[in-house]
């Protein structure tokens, strides 16, 4: 009798922790890479989340679980918190920009500049109603 005709062959075996690790992490990964750049706090939303994903996965290898499945999710919420970091360093990074007074003033006058500009550029003719 070959070993693949038997019932009492191993299955490769696949447990609930393994399972919601790899979907916090294509999820997580998805998330943060989508919002990266237009909304950095979901991306630290999505990283706090897959912490949670790399603990489920270390629970899922330590019960002899799926381990491919485990892997992947396991690296998947690893670059998802990696990402989140990164996020959150240049939200904190450019929020301290904004908020600086030197940036406020120099912003406000560049408007400003610019508004003048516009103005001069086009100024409207009130006998002939059009801009020129």
């Amino acid at each position: 009798m070959d070993n693949y005709d038997s019932p009492y062959r191993k299955r490769n075996r696949t447990n609930g922790w393994d399972v919601a690790n790899l979907i916090l992490g294509i999820l997580g990964f998805l998330t943060s890479i989508g919002f990266a750049c237009c909304l950095p706090v979901i991306s630290v939303i999505a990283g706090a989340i897959s912490i949670i994903g790399i603990i489920l996965g270390v629970v899922g290898l330590m019960n002899r679980g799926n381990k491919p499945m485990g892997i992947i999710g396991i690296i998947l919420n690893s670059l998802t918190v990696l990402i989140g970091v990164v996020a959150l360093i240049l939200c904190i990074a450019v929020g301290g920009i904004l908020v600086s007074p030197d940036f406020q003033e120099g912003f406000i006058e560049g408007f400003e500049d610019a508004m003048e500009d516009y103005e001069d550029e086009y100024e409207y003719d009130y006998d002939y109603d059009y801009y020129y």
